[in-house]
């Protein structure tokens, strides 16, 4: 028996995967023929539509979101890996006897949620069933399945406004990722476009003399409290499995980072290195490379992850068993800042750069690269982001994590 997958509080977005989230048309004709083997050597030459990632990162922090295509499932993980496009349900080809116009495949994929459309009913409308796609098969069969579902047809892939209009009754009509998402947002979800997405309820905020020296502001998840204390909670285990990096958690604190920080929108994200690392490798991706690609995919293509901007002149001790005078011998001279040109050769004016942890603990390396980045940008703001705040309960009054919405990382 297939597992179902949890749901979400906000309900299910099922979308079509050609022409809807990847760019395929350049294997149309191999797909025509069926070459399936030949089209996984030629993968490069789809993309993902601009803005797509970024839309399926923050709607899967509040909808189940899968897939429903007419092409087999090893062709389609193969092109939802390619891209780094990451959801639970995926209804292809063989999983029905039925397809897309017909409503069999949808009607699988809602049931891999544990939604049955004949007999969901939902009256004040908080959970919502959404169906996305480029094509009138899309909206034809979506329909059929879910007559309550609300029918999204899309025009990035090429289509018309008025062939979606026109194959079933109440479709409504995007033309960006962006302009969808956002729609979302602000009819199914407590978004408030008008406010700061970032609300104290999810965070921990340091400004002023609260922040490391050189540093403008300060945003952490959550109080990192040392194994040795009592009050190590599951969440402070999470956060040190993200450090052995164990995918799905990263995955998890990447998702809920990506959606605190929305609306930040810096000129580029920098991280502090480990003690072990001269430089940020290109072949082997640390959990925090992760967290950051996220996070500058989520926003819209305003900012880049730079990881070779930072580097270090030698490998050094792990500052946070060493004394204060110790941390600052250590550090002394040991970053170095190089300035990146843009695609066109020309070095960016700086207006504000996010400088990302894991856990922070005095601050001390922090204000070290940014003490070090002013230097280049003496008018640049920094927003130091971290999932953990290491944090002393018989010294600080705080003893609990219960600011913060456990279910999005532990479930």
């Amino acid at each position: 028996m297939k597992k179902i997958i949890r749901k979400r509080k906000n309900g299910v977005i099922i979308f079509d995967l050609d022409m809807t989230l990847v760019d395929t048309s350049s294997l149309q004709s191999l797909r025509d023929k069926r070459k399936w083997g030949k089209i996984k050597n030629n993968l490069d030459k789809t993309t993902a539509f601009p803005g797509i990632k970024a839309l399926i990162n923050r709607l899967s922090l509040y909808f189940d979101c899968g897939v429903v295509t007419s092409s087999p499932r090893d062709y389609a993980e193969s092109v939802l890996h390619y891209h780094d496009i990451d959801l639970p349900v995926i209804i292809a080809y063989h999983d029905t006897q039925m397809h897309k116009p017909h409503p069999e495949p949808f009607i699988a994929a809602f049931k891999r949620f544990g939604i049955v459309p004949d007999t969901f009913d939902d009256d004040n409308g908080s959970y919502r069933l959404i169906i996305v796609g480029d094509h009138e098969n899309d909206m034809i069969a979506g329909n059929l399945a879910a007559p309550q579902a609300l029918l999204v047809g899309v025009t990035w892939g090429g289509n018309t406004s008025a062939n979606l209009l026109s194959a079933a009754p109440m479709v409504s009509v995007f033309y960006t990722p962006e302009e969808f998402s956002d729609a979302i947002f602000i009819e199914y979800t407590d978004f408030n476009p008008f406010m700061s997405h970032i609300t104290a309820a999810n965070y921990i905020h340091s400004s002023d003399n609260g922040c490391p020296k050189f540093v403008d502001r300060m945003i952490s998840l959550i109080n990192y409290f040392p194994t040795r204390f009592s009050n190590h909670d599951a969440l402070c285990m999470a956060l040190l499995k993200f450090k052995s990096g164990e995918m799905g958690i990263i995955q998890k604190w990447s998702k809920v980072s990506a959606e605190i920080l929305h609306g930040l929108n810096p000129d580029e994200i920098y991280r502090v290195l480990s003690h072990g690392e001269k430089k940020v490798s290109q072949s082997s991706k640390k959990p925090l490379d992760h967290l950051c690609n996220y996070i500058a995919d989520s926003m819209k293509n305003t900012c880049s992850y730079v990881p070779e901007s930072l580097s270090k002149k030698r490998v050094c001790r792990e500052v946070k068993y060493l004394s204060v005078s110790e941390k600052k011998k250590e550090l002394k001279g040991l970053y170095k800042y190089k300035e990146i040109p843009d695609w066109r050769g020309q070095t960016v004016k700086m207006k504000h750069i996010l400088l990302v942890d894991d856990i922070v603990t005095s601050g001390t390396t922090a204000s070290r690269i940014a003490k070090l980045i002013k230097k280049s940008h003496p008018d640049v703001t920094i927003t130091l982001f971290t999932l953990g705040k290491t944090t002393n309960p018989d010294f600080s009054g705080v003893n609990d994590n219960s600011h913060f919405d456990k279910s999005l990382i532990l479930e």
